[in-house]
């Protein structure tokens, strides 16, 4: 990693760390740090969604959501911000480096990740009693 204008290097490793973190843990809401969603938002082109927990309620609250998120970070599909339909997050020179490991990062567990299928709950369910 390099050192960018509004980013250095180490908190470039920082970010794919705590990235690495929240994939491994199911995209629990405990591991989605402040300084992982700013990035995301500064530079991987998501909307801000007005805060840290709105964001996580948009992207990460069902299957279908994370599903969608993550295919911005499957380079098979182009890596396109599923927001803005652009790839220049990935080829931007600043944070390509940071950008393109997250996508590495991630590509172990994107067959899992879109195998999971929804639950469906009771109250959602067709079946009645």
């Amino acid at each position: 990693m390099v050192d960018a204008t509004k980013m250095s290097a180490y908190e470039k490793e920082e970010v794919l760390r705590q990235w690495i973190q929240f994939v491994q843990n199911g995209f629990k809401n405990e591991h989605f740090t402040e300084l992982l969603y700013n990035h995301l938002i500064q530079h991987c082109f998501f909307s801000n969604h007005y805060g840290r927990v709105k964001f996580y309620d948009k992207h990460f609250s069902s299957v279908n959501a994370i599903k969608k998120f993550i295919s911005q970070f499957d380079l098979s599909l182009g890596a396109k911000s599923i927001e803005l339909g652009t790839d220049y997050w990935i080829v931007d020179p600043q944070y390509r480096d940071i950008n393109l490991a997250m996508c590495k990062s991630i590509e172990p567990y994107l067959s899992d990740i879109y195998k999971i299928q929804p639950v469906m709950s009771y109250a959602n369910s067709p079946i009645t009693a």
